[in-house]
């Protein structure tokens, strides 16, 4: 979905469409309007700041409306309506933002007929393109709004496509190796979902390189900037081949909860420790409606020179309890940063909510084992990132009729993504 929040509010409110506007606080914006981004006012950025931007630049005012959750599930509940005709496996990643796979649909609309293929007075084709125009257009009439659209052979292109043409457009990745390649090589290396500020800061340090394509020509490098860090080893691989899921991502359970809030700065320990006993009972609550006992616990604030800092703390026993969240907070706080300096953000969070581990009495750790541990009849080795760099590169993209879901062999699937920025 198109600036899904932003959005919305001008479907409520016709008058914010020429207005220079954005859905949050004066301590952290949630997303902005395209009038707004133009003058560099974006989501995660202090509303303040934003404010400033547009008085500087646009000699206008940026108007802050407050976010309202539950009427964007009502317009996400709507758009998820249509995603299930497409796949009715579809993955939810957001609110506004879902992973479709096309193959099953495409097969079936050669039988299907040209009343079931016709919206808004507009008969769609069979091909994937015309498909992927025809849901958008059918999550426009069911909710008046727009949303771009990817599509390639795997996850990890068709994410970046959905980028390449918004508002209310589509991108197409072909289905073989030097489509890809070139579509991937001239990308700046933090298009890459999974690469941020500082793993992009990194490769260019040590291999001076900017784009996907800088990284690529120097892969022969890449196996020696990592000891044992398999999994960052792993996903640089698959970004220089291209490589990507083929089936739909499902969400597992959650491996962590928290709430968090902006605040005016401010170095006064009582009125930050009423914040953190505010969110610690949000937390609580949140848990408890959830049926969740965390076993970890971790503390986030920021100052007011935007410098932030998580402490993090292994607990002695599950819990989900507002008033016991409180106490490790308020230990943690005091001891870590009670020290005169301002602070602008304040959050906390449960994390591993594995609760038969975490809620283990002392005395079972002397009891006998209920079930033996029986060694695999054979050993497989994990097949190292340095090999991966012996034979040449292959996309790994092996042609079939139909996609396996589950597989992680790269099958002719159609996979798309539509996100909103």
């Amino acid at each position: 979905m198109d600036m899904f929040f932003a959005a919305v509010e001008e479907f409520d409110d016709q008058s914010l469409k020429e207005k220079i506007f954005a859905v949050g606080t004066a301590g952290m914006l949630c997303t902005s309007n395209y009038k707004a981004r133009k003058y560099g006012i974006r989501a995660g950025m202090p509303g303040f700041i934003g404010e400033k931007l547009a008085e500087r630049l646009a000699k206008d005012k940026l108007i802050l409306v407050p976010p309202r959750h539950g009427r964007y599930k009502e317009f996400s509940v709507k758009a998820e309506e249509v995603f299930s005709q497409y796949d009715p496996n579809y993955a939810m990643m957001s609110l506004d933002e879902a992973y479709m796979d096309f193959t099953e649909h495409l097969e079936a609309r050669l039988t299907m007929t040209d009343e079931q293929k016709t919206f808004d007075g507009v008969l769609y084709g069979n091909d994937i393109d015309s498909a992927v125009k025809e849901m958008r257009q059918r999550v426009f009439l069911a909710t008046g709004l727009t949303c771009s659209a990817g599509y390639g052979a795997n996850t990890l292109v068709s994410k970046i496509a959905s980028d390449m043409n918004k508002p209310n457009g589509q991108f197409a990745v072909a289905f073989d190796e030097a489509s890809v390649n070139e579509f991937l090589r001239p990308l700046a290396l933090r298009k890459i979902p999974g690469i941020g500020k500082r793993l992009d800061i990194f490769l260019k340090t040590a291999l001076d390189v900017s784009t996907v394509g800088d990284l690529i020509d120097k892969k022969h490098l890449v196996p020696f900037l990592y000891d044992e860090e398999k999994s960052a080893s792993g996903f640089l691989a698959g970004v220089i081949a291209g490589y990507g899921n083929t089936f739909v991502p499902q969400s597992g359970p959650r491996k962590s909860r928290g709430k968090e809030t902006s605040i005016k700065p401010t170095s006064n320990t009582r009125i930050l420790l009423e914040v953190l006993r505010e969110l610690s009972d949000d937390l609580g609550k949140h848990c408890k409606e959830a049926d969740v006992f965390g076993g970890g616990f971790t503390l986030k604030v920021k100052t007011d020179q935007f410098v932030l800092y998580t402490r993090s703390k292994v607990l002695p026993r599950a819990i989900n309890d507002g008033e016991e969240i409180f106490k490790f907070a308020e230990k943690m706080f005091m001891k870590e940063f009670a020290d005169g300096r301002k602070y602008r953000l304040l959050g906390v969070a449960l994390k591993d909510f594995d609760n038969k581990k975490n809620n283990r009495k002392i005395t079972s750790f002397f009891e006998a084992p209920t079930k033996s541990v029986k060694a695999p009849e054979t050993f497989e080795p994990e097949v190292g990132f340095e090999l991966f760099f012996l034979h040449e590169i292959k996309f790994p993209c092996r042609v079939s009729s139909s996609c396996q879901r589950g597989s992680k062999n790269m099958s002719q699937s159609r996979i798309g993504q539509f996100r909103s920025e």
